[in-house]
């Protein structure tokens, strides 16, 4: 019973959260808010806070089968060595587990969110579009806010090279999907023009070809690897089709969202803000490079959770993206409830399943 009221609170407050978000991002538009830092951390402390105990994210029950058997058997293969240590320290309690991963994340989002150029427009469509798948994988969120800081600072700083390093490689104690990121974050120091660039998208076709020629051989060496097994092997056929069919739906409005950004900001290849024209490069490469992953014999995790951690360069150059596009925004502006609907229909169909 404490679960079923547990639930229909927090999603009552997340839900609440979302529309005043959404109010938010309107009176940003017509210019009758003008940007405040203190907004966002307002933002950013408030969304932390009301979704740390969590009973409405998708990796709820998840979490609780793995405290439960790392509390029994000291080990499970799904989770870093690193959660292990964690679990046993908060004596496996959950929301103690959430809460000492979840602080600094959301603390080092906020110095992330700095970097974006109005950050009460990126803080907005973070709590709208990405707060809560964010909430819900929380090792993968926390190594993406680590990897991002340590990258970042040394793109704007070479003196912080070896900062960036430690951070990069401390991401990969966090989580093992941090790993796909390597190819575009290597990618992107290169000297790129947009022609470059189009010719790597175009290759990218023959590349899914003959992917998916050569690494069914390599899939084969996950067979002894539980945790890999899973991740690499898992069909569509695994999942109920209704929360299949919204996850459509919410993953194509996204996918959809990040190539007219791309094709709006093209211009920052020549910008003078070296973040500004690395990320670019980076979520162009990441195209390319999601679209190889998406059209193997990977299941829909490897490639959904690559997209998840481009959530920070996403949002960092949303705010740039959608100021100088008004299209853009008052067409993000009619698409975001029909976002807030689905994605709240995929919360109750969450329910359903949990039998809640």
């Amino acid at each position: 019973m404490d679960d079923v009221v547990n639930f229909y609170i927090y999603w009552c407050l997340y839900f609440c959260l979302l529309i005043f978000a959404y109010f938010i991002l309107i009176k940003r538009r017509t210019n009758r808010l003008k940007q405040q830092n203190f907004v966002s951390f307002l933002f950013l402390l408030l969304v932390s806070f009301l979704l740390i105990s969590a009973n409405i994210t998708s990796d709820y029950y998840n979490y609780q089968r793995i405290l439960a058997d790392l509390e029994t058997y000291m080990f499970t293969p799904f989770v870093e060595p690193l959660y292990g240590l964690l679990a046993q320290w908060v004596d496996y309690d959950y929301y103690f587990f959430r809460l000492i991963i979840m602080l600094p994340t959301f603390i080092l989002l906020f110095m992330l969110f700095r970097y974006s150029f109005d950050a009460t427009i990126t803080v907005t469509l973070f709590v709208i579009v990405f707060s809560y798948s964010f909430t819900s994988v929380i090792r993968s969120s926390l190594g993406d806010t680590i990897f991002w800081c340590g990258l970042l600072s040394f793109v704007r700083n070479n003196k912080y090279f070896l900062l960036g390093v430690v951070f990069i490689v401390l991401s990969f104690f966090c989580h093992k999907s941090m790993c796909l990121l390597l190819i575009p974050c290597i990618g992107a120091f290169l000297p790129l023009k947009i022609k470059t660039l189009n010719r790597i998208l175009f290759l990218t076709i023959p590349a899914i070809l003959i992917g998916r020629l050569i690494l069914p051989l390599f899939l084969n060496k996950f067979g002894s690897d539980l945790e890999g097994e899973i991740y690499f092997t898992n069909t569509v056929n695994n999942r109920d089709f209704t929360p299949f069919v919204i996850s459509l739906v919410i993953n194509s409005l996204l996918y959809a969202y990040w190539g007219y950004l791309l094709y709006t900001l093209r211009f920052l290849l020549n910008s003078q803000n070296k973040i500004y024209r690395y990320l670019y490069k980076f979520l162009f490469l990441s195209l390319a490079f999601f679209l190889f992953l998406f059209f193997q014999e990977f299941s829909f995790y490897v490639y959904e959770r690559f997209f998840a951690h481009l959530i920070i360069p996403i949002c960092i150059l949303s705010s740039l993206f959608l100021l100088l596009n008004k299209k853009a925004y008052s067409i993000c502006i009619l698409l975001l409830p029909i976002y807030i609907l689905f994605q709240n229909l995929y919360i109750y169909m969450f329910l359903q399943r949990s039998g809640i």
